[in-house]
């Protein structure tokens, strides 16, 4: 994917999460995970900045993770980081579309998980949980979802003790629709196989090796019409990573031929970290 795309999708989708934030969530005390989350809860009991909130969280949780991110991915993050506290900033907490709580959180989700999936997608983040939550998982084995799980659990208990249980449940909705977005705008099913016929597979499978921290299968194979010997490489990939595999191909091999399949499951020893996940000799 093209640089300059990838930056104009992950600004796009701190702008998408911003307004989720300032325009259905803020205005009826609705909250989302993560760290926004905690913006969003300190806000309303202090009135404190989610904008410079977003940007001073995310500060030590990059400096502290970045031993485990490609340098590409930390740069479209730290962008999507101060891309997400400037739109904060600069949007407006109002109701501007309905005041109907459900219909604020359902469509405050949606518009959440539309914009973080869009930034996941163009090989990026808005910074936040999913890096903290990765970079635990590659330094002490905790589960990725576990972590997840249990911070934002503890967000929603946070926002019961400062609004009734109403306003929790609507918090819990807007949630699981925000999951559910991600998910339908990174793919379909949960990992991608990929089949790369190249005359460069020894340069792919490397880079794929220490950039992704991935396996590479080696075929043997003859085209049938040229004749000519090609190995075609095989590689299981979750979602997340799908964009970077793809710019590897592309980058050492423009002219190989990729294709890329929908795959249910994997038996073996497959890792199924997200798209934070990177070997950390990338980093070096």
């Amino acid at each position: 994917m093209h640089t300059t795309w990838q930056v104009f999708n992950v600004v796009l989708g701190s702008s998408l999460v911003a307004i989720a934030y300032q325009w259905f969530f803020g205005p009826h005390n609705l909250v989302s995970g993560g760290v926004g989350g905690i913006a969003l809860l300190l806000w309303q009991a202090f009135g404190w900045s989610t904008g410079l909130q977003v940007l001073l969280y995310n500060i030590p949780i990059l400096w502290w993770a970045q031993r485990d991110l490609g340098r590409k991915f930390m740069l479209l993050t730290v962008l999507g980081t101060l891309s997400l506290s400037g739109f904060l900033a600069l949007i407006p907490v109002k109701a501007v579309i309905t005041t109907d709580p459900m219909l604020n959180a359902i469509f405050g989700g949606i518009l959440c998980g539309l914009g973080t999936g869009i930034a996941m997608r163009s090989g990026g983040s808005t910074g936040g949980l999913d890096v903290l939550s990765v970079a635990l998982n590659r330094r002490y084995s905790l589960p990725v979802g576990d972590v997840m799980l249990a911070v934002n659990a503890l967000i929603v208990a946070a926002a019961g003790l400062n609004n009734d249980l109403e306003v929790v449940l609507y918090t819990l909705i807007s949630m699981f629709v925000s999951g559910k977005t991600v998910d339908v705008v990174t793919a379909a099913t949960a990992k991608k196989t990929l089949l790369v016929v190249t005359s460069h597979s020894q340069e792919i499978a490397r880079r794929v090796n220490e950039e992704m921290g991935r396996g590479v299968t080696m075929v043997d194979a003859t085209g049938a019409y040229s004749g000519a010997a090609r190995k075609i490489l095989l590689c299981t990939v979750t979602r997340y990573e799908l964009a970077q595999a793809k710019e590897i191909v592309s980058a050492v091999d423009p002219g190989a031929f990729l294709v890329v399949l929908a795959t249910d499951e994997v038996f073996g020893r497959f890792h199924g970290y997200s798209i934070l996940r990177r070997n950390a000799r990338s980093t070096a």
